[in-house]
Protein backbone atom coordinates (compact mmCIF):
# COMPACT_ATOMS: atom_id res chain seq x y z
CA UNK A 1 0.00 0.00 0.00
CA UNK A 2 1.22 3.49 -1.04
CA UNK A 3 0.16 7.17 -0.05
CA UNK A 4 0.74 9.56 -3.01
CA UNK A 5 -1.87 11.94 -1.93
CA UNK A 6 -3.87 12.63 1.49
CA UNK A 7 -7.42 13.98 0.82
CA UNK A 8 -8.86 16.21 3.61
CA UNK A 9 -12.78 16.54 4.03
CA UNK A 10 -12.89 19.84 5.68
CA UNK A 11 -15.89 20.47 8.73
CA UNK A 12 -14.66 17.87 11.65
CA UNK A 13 -11.21 17.33 9.90
CA UNK A 14 -9.79 20.01 9.46
CA UNK A 15 -12.10 23.02 11.54
CA UNK A 16 -14.08 22.03 14.51
CA UNK A 17 -16.99 23.24 12.75
CA UNK A 18 -19.56 20.57 13.54
CA UNK A 19 -20.62 21.03 17.29
CA UNK A 20 -20.93 25.29 15.89
CA UNK A 21 -22.95 24.91 13.01
CA UNK A 22 -25.17 22.11 14.09
CA UNK A 23 -25.94 23.98 17.04
CA UNK A 24 -27.11 27.24 14.93
CA UNK A 25 -28.85 24.57 12.69
CA UNK A 26 -30.50 23.24 15.77
CA UNK A 27 -31.73 26.65 16.70
CA UNK A 28 -32.75 27.71 13.60
CA UNK A 29 -35.10 24.66 12.68
CA UNK A 30 -36.41 24.69 16.31
CA UNK A 31 -37.77 28.34 15.28
CA UNK A 32 -39.61 26.75 12.57
CA UNK A 33 -41.59 24.50 15.34
CA UNK A 34 -39.74 21.41 14.54
CA UNK A 35 -37.57 20.92 18.00
CA UNK A 36 -34.10 19.22 17.10
CA UNK A 37 -30.91 19.37 19.84
CA UNK A 38 -27.61 19.89 18.47
CA UNK A 39 -26.86 16.01 18.37
CA UNK A 40 -29.95 15.47 16.21
CA UNK A 41 -28.71 18.13 13.64
CA UNK A 42 -25.41 16.62 13.59
CA UNK A 43 -27.11 12.98 12.51
CA UNK A 44 -29.19 14.59 9.80
CA UNK A 45 -26.77 17.08 8.98
CA UNK A 46 -23.37 15.32 8.95
CA UNK A 47 -21.30 14.84 5.32
CA UNK A 48 -24.25 16.47 3.05
CA UNK A 49 -23.96 19.45 1.40
CA UNK A 50 -26.53 22.17 2.32
CA UNK A 51 -28.91 21.78 -0.91
CA UNK A 52 -29.45 18.36 -0.01
CA UNK A 53 -29.71 19.34 3.67
CA UNK A 54 -32.41 21.94 2.78
CA UNK A 55 -34.41 19.79 0.32
CA UNK A 56 -34.39 17.13 3.93
CA UNK A 57 -35.31 19.85 5.65
CA UNK A 58 -38.49 21.02 3.68
CA UNK A 59 -39.75 17.40 3.56
CA UNK A 60 -39.55 16.78 7.40
CA UNK A 61 -41.14 20.05 8.57
CA UNK A 62 -43.35 20.28 6.05
CA UNK A 63 -43.26 23.36 4.12
CA UNK A 64 -40.61 25.53 2.44
CA UNK A 65 -37.80 26.72 4.15
CA UNK A 66 -38.02 30.76 4.74
CA UNK A 67 -36.09 33.12 1.66
CA UNK A 68 -34.21 34.58 4.81
CA UNK A 69 -33.38 30.86 6.18
CA UNK A 70 -30.02 30.40 4.38
CA UNK A 71 -28.38 33.69 4.67
CA UNK A 72 -29.36 34.26 8.21
CA UNK A 73 -28.31 30.43 9.64
CA UNK A 74 -25.24 30.67 7.90
CA UNK A 75 -24.49 34.72 8.94
CA UNK A 76 -25.33 33.74 12.55
CA UNK A 77 -22.56 30.60 12.23
CA UNK A 78 -19.61 32.98 10.60
CA UNK A 79 -20.50 34.86 13.78
CA UNK A 80 -19.62 32.53 16.34
CA UNK A 81 -16.69 30.77 13.43
CA UNK A 82 -14.98 34.24 14.67
CA UNK A 83 -15.16 33.91 17.98
CA UNK A 84 -15.08 29.81 18.83
CA UNK A 85 -13.83 28.20 15.77
CA UNK A 86 -10.55 25.82 16.63
CA UNK A 87 -8.70 23.51 13.97
CA UNK A 88 -9.02 19.66 14.79
CA UNK A 89 -6.83 19.20 17.54
CA UNK A 90 -3.74 17.79 16.28
CA UNK A 91 -4.28 18.67 12.72
CA UNK A 92 -1.84 21.32 12.38
CA UNK A 93 0.91 19.27 14.19
CA UNK A 94 0.20 16.60 11.36
CA UNK A 95 0.39 18.77 8.03
CA UNK A 96 3.65 19.62 9.05
CA UNK A 97 4.82 16.07 9.69
CA UNK A 98 3.04 15.05 6.14
CA UNK A 99 4.45 18.26 4.15
CA UNK A 100 6.26 16.07 1.56
CA UNK A 101 3.01 14.35 0.76
CA UNK A 102 0.81 16.07 -1.27
CA UNK A 103 -2.61 17.07 -0.14
CA UNK A 104 -5.55 18.63 -0.94
CA UNK A 105 -9.40 18.96 0.42
CA UNK A 106 -12.64 17.07 -1.19
CA UNK A 107 -15.69 18.42 0.67
CA UNK A 108 -19.41 18.85 0.29
CA UNK A 109 -19.22 22.39 1.87
CA UNK A 110 -18.78 25.40 -0.37
CA UNK A 111 -15.14 26.98 -1.38
CA UNK A 112 -16.87 30.31 0.27
CA UNK A 113 -17.55 28.61 3.46
CA UNK A 114 -13.80 26.58 2.85
CA UNK A 115 -11.69 29.70 2.21
CA UNK A 116 -13.34 31.40 5.77
CA UNK A 117 -12.64 28.54 7.96
CA UNK A 118 -9.36 28.23 6.38
CA UNK A 119 -8.54 31.88 7.41
CA UNK A 120 -10.11 31.94 10.94
CA UNK A 121 -8.28 28.96 11.77
CA UNK A 122 -4.85 29.93 10.25
CA UNK A 123 -4.09 27.12 7.66
CA UNK A 124 -5.20 29.20 4.64
CA UNK A 125 -1.98 28.89 3.34
CA UNK A 126 -1.37 24.84 3.46
CA UNK A 127 -3.96 24.06 0.13
CA UNK A 128 -3.78 26.90 -2.04
CA UNK A 129 -6.28 25.90 -4.95
CA UNK A 130 -6.33 22.35 -3.94
CA UNK A 131 -9.79 22.19 -2.86
CA UNK A 132 -12.70 20.68 -4.10
CA UNK A 133 -16.29 21.21 -2.86
CA UNK A 134 -19.56 19.19 -3.89
CA UNK A 135 -20.98 21.73 -6.23
CA UNK A 136 -18.38 20.71 -8.81
CA UNK A 137 -20.21 17.14 -9.43
CA UNK A 138 -23.54 16.05 -9.52
CA UNK A 139 -23.66 13.72 -6.92
CA UNK A 140 -22.52 14.72 -3.33
CA UNK A 141 -21.16 11.70 -0.81
CA UNK A 142 -21.51 8.98 -0.79
CA UNK A 143 -21.06 8.56 -4.06
CA UNK A 144 -17.40 8.68 -4.69
CA UNK A 145 -17.61 11.71 -7.46
CA UNK A 146 -15.54 14.48 -5.33
CA UNK A 147 -13.07 12.20 -4.62
CA UNK A 148 -12.31 11.18 -8.08
CA UNK A 149 -12.38 14.33 -9.43
CA UNK A 150 -9.70 15.48 -6.65
CA UNK A 151 -7.65 12.13 -7.65
CA UNK A 152 -7.82 13.17 -11.22
CA UNK A 153 -6.98 16.83 -10.84
CA UNK A 154 -4.26 15.82 -8.81
CA UNK A 155 -3.03 13.28 -11.36
CA UNK A 156 -2.93 10.42 -8.84
CA UNK A 157 -4.25 6.96 -8.91
CA UNK A 158 -7.57 6.62 -6.56
CA UNK A 159 -5.53 3.19 -5.02
CA UNK A 160 -2.96 5.81 -4.10
CA UNK A 161 -5.05 8.27 -2.55
CA UNK A 162 -5.41 8.32 1.87
CA UNK A 163 -8.55 10.00 2.57
CA UNK A 164 -8.96 10.99 5.98
CA UNK A 165 -12.78 11.44 6.79
CA UNK A 166 -15.11 11.88 10.41
CA UNK A 167 -18.57 11.00 8.38
CA UNK A 168 -20.19 7.27 7.50
CA UNK A 169 -21.04 9.39 4.07
CA UNK A 170 -17.82 10.51 3.39
CA UNK A 171 -15.50 6.84 4.11
CA UNK A 172 -18.36 5.20 2.11
CA UNK A 173 -17.44 7.60 -0.95
CA UNK A 174 -13.76 6.83 -0.13
CA UNK A 175 -14.51 2.89 -0.35
CA UNK A 176 -16.83 3.47 -3.64
CA UNK A 177 -13.72 5.38 -4.97
CA UNK A 178 -11.55 2.59 -4.12
CA UNK A 179 -9.31 4.90 -1.83
CA UNK A 180 -7.82 3.76 1.90
CA UNK A 181 -9.65 5.81 4.40
CA UNK A 182 -9.02 6.58 7.91
CA UNK A 183 -12.39 7.12 9.93
CA UNK A 184 -10.91 9.73 12.15
CA UNK A 185 -13.37 10.88 15.52
CA UNK A 186 -11.28 13.42 17.05
CA UNK A 187 -13.48 16.63 16.71
CA UNK A 188 -15.66 17.69 19.55
CA UNK A 189 -19.31 16.36 17.30
CA UNK A 190 -18.39 13.05 17.85
CA UNK A 191 -20.25 10.52 19.99
CA UNK A 192 -19.41 7.00 21.80
CA UNK A 193 -21.19 5.56 18.12
CA UNK A 194 -18.38 7.10 15.89
CA UNK A 195 -15.94 4.68 16.00
CA UNK A 196 -18.73 1.89 14.61
CA UNK A 197 -20.08 3.72 12.22
CA UNK A 198 -17.27 4.56 10.26
CA UNK A 199 -16.16 1.25 10.83
CA UNK A 200 -19.37 -0.53 9.31
CA UNK A 201 -18.89 2.46 6.43
CA UNK A 202 -15.81 0.28 5.60
CA UNK A 203 -13.26 2.63 6.71
CA UNK A 204 -9.75 1.08 6.20
CA UNK A 205 -8.16 2.32 10.06
CA UNK A 206 -10.50 3.67 12.64
CA UNK A 207 -8.98 6.58 14.74
CA UNK A 208 -9.14 8.78 17.93
CA UNK A 209 -6.21 10.89 16.65
CA UNK A 210 -4.27 12.85 14.38
CA UNK A 211 -0.82 11.40 16.21
CA UNK A 212 -2.42 7.18 15.32
CA UNK A 213 -3.31 8.89 11.95
CA UNK A 214 0.93 10.01 11.23
CA UNK A 215 1.70 6.59 12.49
CA UNK A 216 -0.45 5.29 9.42
CA UNK A 217 1.01 7.32 6.74
CA UNK A 218 4.72 6.32 7.99
CA UNK A 219 3.81 3.18 7.31
CA UNK A 220 2.45 3.63 4.06
CA UNK A 221 5.06 5.84 2.37
CA UNK A 222 8.23 4.00 4.79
Amino acid sequence: MTCELINFDFDGVIADSELISNSVLAEFVTRLGYPMSTEDAIQFNLGRRWDDVARALEELVGHPLPPSFAASRLAQIRKRFRKELRPVPGVKEFLHRVATIRSCVASSSSRDWIDVGLQTIGLNNYFEERIFTADLVSRAKPFPDIFLLAARAMDVDPADVLVIEDSPAGVSAAVAAGMKSIGLHAGSHNCPESPQLLADSGATWVLSTYEEAAKVVDALVG
